[in-house]
């Protein structure tokens, strides 16, 4: 009998090496960090590669909450994938505290201090300064501590009765109970997860540019965590059906469906990133255009141009075509695409906050590296003890059928 697991698979040993490669190097970058640009430069670039990483493991719980919500039956040989991403909540909330450790010392956000805030040459003008106290109702650190509890506690929640029930349900082929639950409760957690993934990415990295004012970046950044989820989720389901370990379970059909949500997105986070901008430019009110000034000036237009050349037009390009939405290769690579353009886009959303121009010496890849090694460990890890298919779903015979 086939195992559903991957308790003694080749493959898990091999992606458990390249998530120890990556947590190698992301310490060794992170140290670098540290000891080049010093604590403000470790907290700018920690936030940056935690806001990357959680962004994706907070989403992948939304993608099986989501597959509950509208009972879709196609995806229910592929969802246990993001279910065994979504163990790594636990462990990423507790990026939080150097964040937090970063706001108390001042370095960090510019709104804890605003008067005494420096970045190299970067002060805070006076009248920015009055902008900023302007917020101090809502940038405030114990609001800020106070929402980020919240957070975490309602991704704890979601983590401990969606993704435990689906796992739950693999314990019984009569009782279904734990999906029936999860029909019910799917929407209510969703609606918690639109708010707190907005508010999250506003908190961790909007707010560190206090001045600016944008309605649109908390879907913004909720597009960016998409697409990235969906093509980790595309890159792991590839690796593990060549290696027959899905098969009879996962199909073209299936690299089909998750091509065409990978392709459907990432037009979709173009056309937010285009209507934030054009709406801005298009008003010129100063409050607004600040923060996209600073980033097409002094090199960072280089990384701007290069991130929506990789996040768009080469996705675009690669997926639009329907039968490349079918091979294995092309959904891998447009995944990598994907992964690296994401992390580059809130690299043009962070960095410039601390310096006027153009300035990567290849530390600010450390926490993304170091945290994304431990999704992935932690994926791996997961999938030895659980089954990587949801073997008692009610709708999975439905998914082994599936047919465009």
């Amino acid at each position: 009998m086939q195992s559903l697991n991957l308790s003694g698979s080749p493959i898990a040993g091999k992606l458990q090496t390249v998530s120890f490669g990556m947590m190698a190097l992301g310490i060794a970058l992170t140290s670098l960090a540290v000891t080049m640009g010093g604590m403000q430069h470790f907290f700018a670039v920690w936030t940056l590669g935690f806001g990357y990483v959680l962004g994706i493991t907070i989403t992948m719980m939304f993608f099986s909450g989501l597959q509950f919500l509208i009972r879709a039956g196609w995806s229910a040989s592929v969802r246990r994938l993001p279910e065994l991403f979504a163990s790594y909540v636990p462990i990423i909330i507790f990026g939080f505290i150097p964040v937090i450790i970063g706001l108390f010392s001042g370095e960090l956000f510019p709104w804890f201090d605003p008067a005494h805030w420096k970045a190299g040459e970067l002060t805070l003008a006076e009248h920015q300064i009055h902008v900023v106290h302007t917020k101090d109702a809502y940038l405030n650190q114990n609001f800020f501590i106070a929402r980020i509890v919240l957070y975490v506690a309602v991704w704890m929640l979601m983590y401990l009765f969606i993704i435990k029930g689906s796992l739950k349900q693999d314990s019984s082929n009569t009782d279904y109970s734990p999906t029936k639950r999860n029909f019910k409760i799917a929407a209510p957690f969703l609606i918690m997860y639109a708010l707190t993934i907005t508010f999250a990415g506003v908190d961790i990295l909007m707010s560190l540019s206090p001045t600016w004012f944008s309605t649109m970046f908390g879907v913004y950044y909720f597009a960016g965590n998409w697409v990235s989820a969906l093509s980790l989720i595309a890159i792991v389901m590839v690796m593990l059906h060549r290696a027959g370990h899905l098969k009879g379970f996962v199909t073209h059909e299936h690299y089909h469906d998750i091509g065409k949500l990978m392709f459907a997105f990432t037009v979709f986070w173009a056309y937010i990133a285009f209507c934030q901008y054009m709406l801005i430019w298009y008003s010129n009110i100063p409050e607004e255009t600040e923060f996209f000034i600073h980033r097409v000036h002094g090199g960072w237009e280089i990384l701007g141009w290069t991130s929506l050349i990789i996040h768009f037009v080469v996705p675009f390009l690669l997926l639009i075509r329907q039968d490349f939405k079918r091979k294995g290769n092309v959904l891998i690579i447009g995944g990598i695409i994907m992964l690296i353009a994401n992390f580059l886009d809130l690299c043009w959303v962070v960095l410039p906050v601390f310096s006027s121009k153009f300035s990567m010496n290849g530390s600010e890849f450390g926490p993304a590296l170091l945290l994304f090694g431990g999704l992935l460990f932690t994926f791996v890890r997961s999938a030895q003890k659980n089954n990587i298919v949801a073997v008692n779903d009610p709708y999975l015979h439905e998914s082994i059928e599936l047919i465009s």
